[in-house]
This record gives structure tokens, sequence and C-alpha cells, in this order.
């Protein structure tokens, strides 16, 4: 297996925590201010004692976003919940539960069938061996005001799926089903668990996915639930013996075959963070992962070929893919250096557009490191929340939201002229190559507007002197785009 250095190293800080119910304390420097909301404008969204190996799970409300994470040392573990709203500000943070011996870095937001928040955890409330809080996969449920109330009579697993486990937690609920997975760091198994069992902890009712090849270890376990057929498949991560890869595989209503994602092992690129599923509206469930350390594959789950998103990454992290919540946009986002990387389909699906880069966050003097990527689609763009690690002071850490538009490209032709009067060229503008109809192009301070094919057509009014001119292409949801045309005598 190829591994992320940087991933391998937080791989071993995140497993020394969960065995060790260590939390990293990190005190909070300015970051740099901003306006938020602003497309592609980063916003501090905690102000406590974040770890870099703090894990955000997001769940969308309405308009707002919620993020939730651990926090806190031993003797003193909780996880917190922030809303953020359509602006992309921090309007209010909560606390699901607190004073636990020590909480795993990992808890998860869901939507129960009636509206109902809730957000899943586990770890050690005491130290009584006999605690049942110390055996299950525990949950808080939201209420008015975003207060929490903590679920004293409930559990989403058995004993089997308790504390001991550090690679994965994963809820997600279809009709009255809810799904619970973990991944047990006793075993090699992802273990499932359907329902809220009523008691603390259950006695029975998991049962258990892919079991690893002997030697291997499972990691990274997420859950997604097709919006066409209501099926919830997981995706995780095996790494090394003869099934490393990716794994998808369909836990509910029915068992199905897990299958490996196409050209993710063995020998595979581990690029960290749980794996990213989505399901557009359409349905049909989409996994994002590396296929080496350059390449960045979207595969639709059952197809017999993924497409490449990239083959030009350098060693990245955190691969996300989120689905806009009308049309079939899916984006694809990750980490590379201190970076956030993003590139979206137009909006059928049908067709990837170019990668965005230069993203990236300043944290004091230098650019922040960036962990632990979440993403989630909006109206017209993404939000993306991320762990963002002080460049120059150690342990300092936080959360950081972004939200970021798609972008339009644009093509002239010619791209060189002759400067006459009454000179046409062709404008072009799509959307990762779609065309689209009504983007305001600009050319010698005359605005245009592009019909149903993408295309208008630009004058030059009067003779020019030699120059090279700027066309501008813009409309509302999207970032604008140039090209530049050169004019000759």
């Amino acid at each position: 297996m190829v591994q992320n250095t940087q991933d391998s190293a937080w791989r071993k800080i995140a497993t020394a925590i969960a065995v060790s119910a260590l939390a990293t304390s990190a005190g909070i420097v300015g970051a740099t201010t901003s306006h938020a909301g602003t497309n592609g404008t980063w916003t501090r969204v905690t102000n406590d004692d974040v770890s870099i190996t703090t894990t955000p799970s997001i769940l969308r409300q309405g308009s707002d976003l919620l993020a939730g994470w651990q926090q806190g040392s031993v003797g003193n573990s909780a996880v917190k919940v922030v809303r953020i709203n359509a602006k992309g500000k921090a309007i209010k943070t909560s606390t699901a539960v607190s004073g636990w011996m020590s909480i795993e870095h990992d808890p998860a937001l869901a939507r129960l069938s009636n509206g109902q928040v809730i957000v899943a955890y586990s770890g050690v409330r005491t130290s009584e061996p006999s605690d049942p809080f110390s055996q299950t996969v525990a949950f808080s449920r939201l209420g008015a005001g975003d207060n929490w109330a903590v679920a004293t009579n409930e559990s989403l697993s058995d004993s089997y799926s308790s504390y001991h486990s550090a690679y994965g937690l994963a809820v997600v609920s279809s009709g009255s089903a809810v799904v619970t997975g973990r991944i047990p760091t006793s075993t090699n198994r992802v273990t499932f668990r359907i329902g809220i069992a009523p008691t603390i902890a259950a006695a029975s009712g998991d049962f258990h996915g892919r079991e690893a090849a002997l030697g291997a270890d499972s990691y990274n376990l997420s859950l997604v639930r097709d919006n066409a057929s209501g099926a919830v498949v997981a995706g995780w991560f095996i790494g090394g013996g003869s099934d490393e890869g990716v794994w998808l595989q369909q836990v509910w209503p029915t068992v199905g075959q897990a299958v490996r994602a196409p050209g993710s092992g063995p020998n595979a690129y581990w690029s960290g963070g749980n794996i990213g599923l989505a399901s557009p509206k359409s349905g049909g469930v989409y996994a994002a992962y590396a296929t080496s350390p350059s390449t960045i594959a979207l595969w639709k789950f059952g197809a017999t070929k993924a497409r490449t998103v990239t083959n030009k990454a350098n060693y990245f992290r955190s691969v996300k893919v989120a689905a806009a919540p009308t049309g079939n946009r899916l984006w694809v986002s990750w980490l590379e250096g201190r970076e956030l990387h993003v590139a979206s389909t137009n909006p059928t699906g049908t067709k990837i557009g170019a990668v965005r880069t230069g993203q990236s966050l300043k944290w004091g003097s230098e650019n922040a490191y960036l962990y632990n990527l979440e993403t989630d689609a909006y109206g017209p763009g993404l939000d993306a929340i991320l762990t963002a690690g002080h460049a120059t002071t150690a342990n300092q850490a936080d959360l950081f939201h972004v939200q970021l538009l798609p972008a339009l490209s644009v093509k002239v032709s010619p791209k060189k002229a002759k400067a006459k009067k009454g000179k046409k060229f062709t404008v072009t503008v799509t959307d990762a190559g779609s065309p689209v109809k009504g983007a305001k192009v600009k050319f010698l301070g005359k605005s245009y507007l592009t019909k149903a094919n993408g295309k208008v057509k630009v004058t030059l009014k009067k003779k020019s002197k030699a120059k090279t001119v700027k066309i501008t292409a813009a409309k509302k949801n999207f970032v604008s785009a140039t090209a530049k045309v050169k004019l000759t005598k």
C-alpha cells in the first residue's frame, strides 16, 4: 500500500488517541478575518481546544449546516455542534454531551425519518467497567433552541461495536430504518446494526460486513442512502493483503455483495479520511477515491469502470464527493499540500470540469495545514469544513468553513486577429463542458448575453491599436472567467 506520509502521521496520532483516550488541547490564535458567506473566503467556526485529529461530521438542516466534533481532554471529553447559516456564518455552538472520560474523534450526525437530528458517539463515560455507556454507541437528540438530550435508555449498537474501535462511525436513516456502522479495532470486520436498541447496550442485533484478509485492517467507514431506491450503501478502505482497496456494499434493506472499486487495489494509494460517498437526486451511489498517488477517480457503484477526475494530483488526502440537492451535479474535493482542490461536474453529472486549485487558508503569517475534510452541496454551490492546524504554533487547531460556487469556462475564437472595425469573435461559455445560457460577456466595454448553446458573437466596434484584450464571462451563482484575444496591426 502506498501511503500519504502526512496522513500516515495523522493515522498514527489518531490511533494513539483512540487507544489511550487522549485528546490534544489546542490554544487559538487569530485567523485572518473575513466576511462570511463570500465565495472562497474562509471563516473560523470554532474557538476551542480542537485537535488536528478532529474529524468533523456535517448535516444539512434546512438552510443551515450543522457540524459536530469531539473535543476536550481525558476526564472531560465532549461533543460539540456548531450551526452555520446560509451565509457561512457560525451563529451558535451547542454541547451534545460532556463530562465523559473520553470520546472518540469521529462523532456522527444523522437525521431520523421523523426529522429528529441526532449525534452518535462512543467512548468511556466513567472509569467504572460496568458502565453501560462504555459498551455501546450512544447518541444525543437535538431539541428546541439547539439544546441536546442524551438518550439514556437507547443505543445504536451492541457491545461488539463498543468503544474499542477507532476507524469509523457512521449513521444514516432510510425510511423507518436507522443503520449504524462501526469498525472495531479488535477485529477486521466492518460491523452494522439496524435500528435503535431500547437498552444500553443492546444484547444483540449487529451483523458483520466483509471480513478483511488476515493481517489487513479496515478504516474510514462511510454510509449513504441511495436517493432513488432508499437502499443504504457502505464504503470503507482495507489496507494490506489481497483485499486491499476501497470497498462498497449494500447493507440495507438486504445485504449485497461487497465490491472493490475499480483501480483501488491491490497496492492501493491510501488517501485517508472517511470514504467519500454521495447520491444525487436521481439516485445511484457514487464514490470518490484514489487509484494512484496522482489520480482521483469517481465511480458509480455497480459500474464496470470509474471516471478520472484528475491524474495530476500530488500525494493528496481526504477525498470527498457531494451531490447537489437538485439536478445531478457532483462535487469532488480533496486536500493537497496546504490547499483545498475542487472539481465539479456539469448539472447533469455527465462531464467533469477542470480542477480548481489555490483554496489556501492564511492563519497567522503562513498558510495553515489542512486536515480531515467534509463537504456538503447546497443550492448552487458547496460547503466545505475541515480541521486546520496553525503553521507556526504547535498543537493549535480549529475548524474552518468555506463556500464555493461552480466556475465558468470561457473560450474565444479566433484567439488572434487584425484590429479592424467590424471584426467578429465567437465567445463560448460552459459549465464543466455544458453550454451556459444567459452569461454576461463583456468585450471592450460592451455587454452581450450567451444563447442556449452558450455562444455569442462580439464585435470590434472600431479600429483598435495592437494589444491584448480581456473577455470576461459572468453569471449569478458562478465564479466568473476570462479569456484573452490578441489584436494585431
